[in-house]
């Protein structure tokens, strides 16, 4: 064959194999175009916005009502050991046997990234309940898909990614993520239990009343210490905010090891029962603690408090609520603090 023939030849093939692929990238677009048309949508998600906009305020209300919810557990999901029980309600310890439990603040994050995971997910569940089924709506959804990511800072950041695919008529949209910014500072008040961590490591078998007084009127909280009588204290922090009428709290465990005492370098003040007040008469009650040359003190106007530790007065003077008086006992060298309790009902005549 001539040469001219064979160039023919070539010519013709290239030409062929351009053709070929012309009809290729033309069948693929086709493909693109028929099968994956409903996804191009995503851009379009009018049809999907009212199930979009009532997933979000689900979000955000579960959001702020976990916030509240995990504080009364000290920022715990779920609380690993070690734990105790106020009641019904479990406790972590931040502050054990002269031990600083007290987790990071990635850790309260990841706490929360899984309780809002679960709630995302019961906020997912629930829209079939919104009649969104009766007004044409279809969803697809992976539940196992479902993720949280919360960022703590000057803000709470709540960031919710699915897997929920919404149909109506012909039309399908794959909703995009939630985004929920919340007007709270976790930080903040993890500083404040940090604080008063750092400061019961200083002294280790007695709470730092002191400090944790005047760090609540710098910082405008209030505080409870509720005695179990058992060594175990539970403190709880009080705040304002604008999320709910009610204060946030913050409740944790602060436990000591009295198995190491020793009289004659510490001052031990022996538990002491809420009292029951429900008349007006003459209540006496004697502080008992361990320790050399002792002194008491009550921080009250309502009674003194003798320097053998005896309170007696008339409880006619109580308001009746809940009353909580702090005793301080020395040794002119170390300090030891508890509370007594009055919670009173008397009847007015």
């Amino acid at each position: 064959m001539s040469k001219k023939g064979r160039g023919k030849i070539n010519r013709k093939a290239q030409v062929t194999i351009f053709i070929i692929i012309a009809v290729l990238v033309i069948a693929i677009i086709l493909l693109v175009f028929l099968y994956l048309k409903p996804l191009a949508e995503i851009v379009k998600p009018d049809i999907a916005r009212p199930v979009y906009e009532n997933l979000k305020l689900c979000i955000q209300e579960k959001a702020i009502e976990g916030l509240f919810d995990i504080g009364k557990q000290g920022g715990y999901y779920n609380i690993s050991s070690p734990f105790g029980y106020y009641y019904e309600i479990t406790l972590p310890f931040f502050f054990k046997n002269g031990e600083n439990l007290l987790p990071s603040i990635t850790f309260f994050e990841e706490e929360f990234s899984r309780y809002m995971r679960d709630r995302a997910n019961e906020c997912l569940a629930n829209l079939s309940k919104f009649e969104f089924e009766q007004q044409g709506y279809k969803f697809d959804i992976d539940f196992n898909k479902t993720k949280a990511i919360v960022s703590f800072d000057k803000r709470t950041t709540v960031e919710i990614e699915y897997s929920i695919m919404v149909s109506k008529d012909s039309s399908k949209v794959l909703l995009k993520p939630v985004k929920s910014d919340i007007d709270f500072n976790f930080i903040e008040k993890y500083s404040l239990v940090r604080q008063i961590i750092e400061e019961q490591e200083k002294t280790p078998n007695s709470l730092p009343m002191f400090f944790i007084m005047d760090l609540a009127e710098q910082r405008r909280f209030d505080f409870e210490l509720i005695d179990l009588n058992d060594s175990n204290y539970i403190l709880i922090l009080s705040f304002n905010t604008t999320l709910k009428e009610e204060p946030y709290k913050i409740a944790f465990l602060i436990g000591y090891d009295l198995t190491e005492f020793s009289p004659e370098k510490e001052i031990y003040i022996f538990p002491i029962p809420e009292f029951n007040i429900t008349r007006a008469e003459i209540f006496e009650y004697k502080i008992n603690a361990t320790g050399k040359n002792l002194s008491y003190y009550a921080y009250t106007d309502l009674f003194n408090i003798s320097q053998t530790g005896l309170i007696k007065f008339d409880t006619s003077v109580l308001q009746n609520g809940r009353t909580e008086v702090m005793i301080k006992v020395t040794d002119g060298k170390e300090n030891a603090y508890t509370f007594i309790i009055f919670n009173v009902n008397i009847s007015k005549v």
